[in-house]
Formats: C-alpha cells, sequence, structure tokens
C-alpha cells in the first residue's frame, strides 16, 4: 500500500504537470485523482483541494528561488557576480521543477490570503534583482536601462528554456544556461570604454517605478509570462 507521505507528493507532481500545462481552471479534481490512481473522495483524504495543492507548489517554488537569491547576494558584493549566481541558480531549479514554475503563473486563483503571500514572495524576488541592478548601475558595471525593464527582461529569458529547449540536441542544459548567463550578462554590462567616457556622477534618471500592469492595481511578477 502506497503511503500517504508519497501519495501527497505523486499528488504534487501530477497538479504541477496539469497545471502549469493545461491550466489550473482546466484542471478538475477527477482527473487529478484519476492520474494517481485515486477515487475522488480518496483525492481528498489526502488534500483539501485544488487550491491547496496550487499553494503547496507556488510555495515550494518561491521558498526555493528566494532561498538562492539570498545566497547569491550575499556570496559576493560585486553585482555582476550577483546577477551570474542567481542565473545559475534559478537556471539549476528550473531544470528540476519547470511544472511548479509554470504552475506560479495560476496564483491568481489562489484565495487572497494565500495569493497575497505568494505575490510578496514574487515581488521580494523581483526586487532584489532590481537592487543588485541598481547598485551596479551605481558601480557603473550596468548599463542606463531601466532596472525594471532588465529585471523583467531576465526573468522572461529563465523561464522561457522548457517552451524550445531540446535535451537532444547539440548542447546540454548547462551549455544553455551558460550561454544565457553569458548573453544577458553582455547586455547589461558597460564597455570599459564607456566607463572610461563617462563624467563624474552621471547617471540616468529612470523613474523609481515603472507600471508593468494594465490598469490600477494590476501589477505584475516575474512569471506572469504565458
Amino acid at each position: 500500500m502506497v503511503k500517504h507521505g508519497k501519495r501527497r507528493g505523486a499528488l504534487l507532481d501530477v497538479a504541477a504537470s496539469m497545471f502549469g500545462s493545461q491550466g489550473y481552471a482546466a484542471t478538475s479534481v477527477s482527473q487529478l485523482a484519476r492520474k494517481v490512481g485515486l477515487s475522488k473522495p480518496g483525492f481528498y483524504h489526502h488534500i483539501k483541494g485544488k487550491k491547496e495543492l496550487l499553494y503547496e507548489i507556488c510555495h515550494f517554488s518561491m521558498t526555493h528561488l528566494l532561498k538562492g537569491a539570498r545566497e547569491a547576494i550575499a556570496s559576493s558584493t560585486d553585482p555582476v557576480a550577483q546577477i551570474a549566481e542567481i542565473i545559475k541558480r534559478h537556471g539549476s531549479f528550473y531544470r528540476e521543477h519547470s511544472d511548479k514554475l509554470a504552475s506560479l503563473r495560476q496564483a491568481r486563483f489562489l484565495a487572497p490570503p494565500q495569493r497575497r503571500e505568494i505575490f510578496g514572495m514574487q515581488h521580494e524576488y523581483l526586487d532584489g534583482v532590481r537592487s543588485i541592478l541598481r547598485e551596479g548601475q551605481r558601480k557603473k558595471v550596468f548599463r542606463a536601462v531601466s532596472p525594471t525593464v532588465a529585471a523583467f527582461s531576465l526573468f522572461a529569458i529563465l523561464n522561457s528554456p522548457a517552451t524550445w529547449y531540446d535535451p537532444y540536441g547539440d548542447l546540454s542544459w548547462d551549455d544553455v544556461m551558460d550561454e544565457i548567463r553569458v548573453f544577458c550578462l553582455h547586455g547589461l554590462q558597460v564597455a570599459a570604454e564607456q566607463v572610461r567616457a563617462a563624467k563624474p556622477g552621471e547617471t540616468k534618471p529612470w523613474p523609481g517605478r515603472v507600471r508593468t500592469g494594465s490598469k490600477r492595481g494590476d501589477v505584475k511578477t516575474p512569471f506572469d509570462f504565458n
């Protein structure tokens, strides 16, 4: 007989796959139960409902991503090294848990308290990257681009490989992540001749906040990419 913990783990894995591929609303309890060999009453013996599964998936993902970002920031005082390490850690998590990351796009279906918690964690992750970018601009190692635009562009790249990566191709996953890291850092970094030509204290006055939603209150997160 399969233990309760293993059934719950199987449900989380199946739910992450189905939420990520066909969406939360289109996934029924019956489908989830059938995938792991449970009846509908058996499903509710292990889990309260779909929202609990979605919350656990989202919380698991954001807890690991935030831990990785904090460790990356603590590992160096160099903004370039910090961003490179965040790219590496995000890529490693994505390789193992791409379904769970895709499920973060469904966080809007959570109950309000859980939704606020997960969105708060997502914005903490975003703010951490933006802070590194601002510090890099202050030190004149990053270009004077909007930190918000740069951060969302970075996440758009990091959250997309599963849609195009071919594991049977010429490049391994680590090779692909190395290429992404080089590409992103090359786009962010200031060329040496630009640093020498810049006047002391010269910076570009980007606004402190860039609207990222289509209407007031509709603020986007790093995982709102379809």
